[in-house]
């Protein structure tokens, strides 16, 4: 069978970066858009700018609560001692890709 291109495979570590520091996510939130962000990221730039998601401008009535979900993945993570940029799902099976 084919195997997918690597511009297809969808990297975990970039779905836990902070779009705004590019750093691992400390203490993530996630707004009611769905983006994420660490929290002290998000209420610095909500101080700077109109209160919108710096992504896609939609108003943050509020700084959510830490998302414990992400933030479990996250230290789960940390815990194994894999890179995060090592795991891609493929074929409904987790493989690792050094």
């Amino acid at each position: 069978s084919a195997s997918a291109p690597p511009s297809e495979l969808c990297s975990l570590q970039n779905h836990l970066r902070c779009s705004i520091c590019m750093d691992e996510f400390t203490d993530p939130v996630t707004i009611f858009c769905g983006h994420s962000f660490c929290k002290r990221c998000l209420e610095q730039s909500c101080d700077y700018n109109d209160s919108t998601c710096p992504l896609c401008k939609k108003y943050i009535a509020r700084v959510p609560d830490v998302n414990i979900v992400l933030r479990d993945i996250i230290q789960q993570q940390k815990n194994t001692q894999i890179p995060l940029h090592c795991y891609f799902f493929f074929n409904l099976k987790l493989i690792t890709i050094f």
